[in-house]
């Protein structure tokens, strides 16, 4: 007989080694050390096992190529430089005054005596001539048209004169910005316009802020006209004239009466110009023609009124907003920057600084920008007439509400909003 090969000696071998340990097994407990001697032997084979096993290595994760390294360090950068950048704008605009809606700070009937005049003398202007309140007839607007393509932005100018009570809105222009169509319309809402007022009796347009702020004002103007108003934004006399002063000054085309307007307003406070004797007074005059206006010049113009009107008045304020807007627009980036750095603090707005970036970033998409003036009331759509002892401009508001919206939203367009019913 052959004799056994190795391999079956060590499988024999293997065998008679593994039945007593198998019977200690079965013999023992949980706990015991004889069990404890047979787990770790286990265990120490196993692992020996395990060890012996060779295990291919892990491929390198794949380098990336450098072009998109270049991509994540590009967008890495730009996301920090717009959240810089978001920043230095919040920043920026933080130095406008927030407009906290102004509470009534003079009773109606003072502010009623205070804007009255005398009828008998007012009667004598040709075309004018006494109604009595009960015979007028406001048809007040029963919807607001909104347009999410067109904005409304309210200017006012405020009067803070010395020895007068409350704040008036001496100027209203109504800045809208038409995306669509690339356009700016300015449009002047006359101070003396007769309209109803909420929760008071019917009164100049210009009152309604005095006695409510811009909330009050935005109101009236919505109830009476149906337009939407977005924001307001507001300066006074001296803020105005320093804001011009900061650009630079503004070139506008005078007349010589304009010019002669000017100067007697400048020179009241200029005794020896008035006296003669100021050997320099003629360097001090304007004079018709094109004319480079420093900011109290600028004001002095936009608030002329003697020669002429307040027709004339509202079209020269929009003559020189148009002029400031046109002198912008050619500005660049750095000298912007550094112009509304010092402009911002002067004017105040109830806008918040989102919506200030957001309608800021639409206008300078639309360039390049057209700008279009008109004024309310529009053209044969009033009458002048004495009420309650005041000169008033008492309009058809139907037809202005027509006019407002073949104006600003064309045929209508946009949205309707229903009013409030008392």
């Amino acid at each position: 007989m052959a004799p056994p090969s190795k391999t079956n000696e060590r499988k024999a071998c293997r065998k008679e080694e593994a039945t007593p340990k198998a019977e200690v097994c079965a013999e023992s407990t949980p706990g015991t050390d004889a069990y404890a001697e047979v787990d770790l032997e286990t265990d120490a084979y196993t692992a020996e096992v395990l060890h012996s096993i060779e295990l291919p290595e892990a491929p390198p994760p794949p380098k990336r190529p450098f072009w998109e390294k270049l991509l994540i360090a590009a967008i890495i950068l730009l996301t920090c430089g717009v959240s810089a950048g978001i920043g230095y704008v919040e920043y920026m605009l933080g130095k406008i005054n927030r407009l906290e809606d102004m509470t009534v700070t003079v009773a109606e009937e003072v502010l009623e005596e205070e804007l009255s005049g005398d009828a008998d003398s007012l009667t004598e202007a040709p075309g004018t001539k006494i109604i009595d309140p009960e015979e007028i007839n406001l048809r007040l607007a029963s919807q607001i048209l909104k347009d999410k393509d067109v904005l409304n932005i309210l200017l006012i100018g405020q009067d803070t004169q010395e020895n007068v009570s409350g704040t008036r809105s001496d100027s209203m222009i109504l800045v809208t910005v038409r995306q669509k169509e690339k356009e700016i319309v300015l449009t002047s809402f006359m101070r003396d316009l007769y309209v109803d007022i909420p929760g008071y009796k019917a009164n100049r347009i210009n009152v309604a802020y005095t006695l409510g702020g811009t909330q009050l004002l935005d109101e009236t103007i919505q109830q009476n006209f149906g337009i939407h108003i977005d924001g307001n934004i507001a300066v006074d006399f001296t803020g105005f004239a320093d804001c011009i002063d900061i650009l630079g000054g503004v070139d506008m085309e005078l007349t010589a009466s304009e010019a002669g307007a000017i100067n007697k307003e400048l020179f009241k406070k200029q005794p020896s110009i008035i006296s003669g004797t100021d050997p320099q007074a003629d360097r001090w005059a304007l004079v018709g023609g094109m004319r480079h206006l420093t900011g109290k010049e600028a004001l002095q113009y936009a608030r002329i009124r003697e020669i002429d009107s307040d027709f004339n008045r509202t079209s020269r304020q929009r003559k020189l907003l148009s002029a400031l807007f046109e002198k912008v627009k050619t500005m660049d980036l750095k000298t912007m920057n550094a112009l509304l750095g010092e402009a911002l603090p002067l004017l105040t707005t109830d806008l918040p600084n989102q919506k200030l970036i957001g309608y800021g970033a639409g206008i300078l998409l639309m360039q390049p920008v057209s700008i279009r003036t008109d004024r309310i009331p529009a053209d044969g759509t009033f009458q002048e007439a004495v009420v309650r002892r005041m000169q008033v401009l008492v309009p058809d508001l139907e037809a202005n509400q027509l006019h407002l919206k073949e104006s600003l939203y064309e045929s209508g367009g946009g949205t309707k909003e229903d009013l409030p019913k008392d």
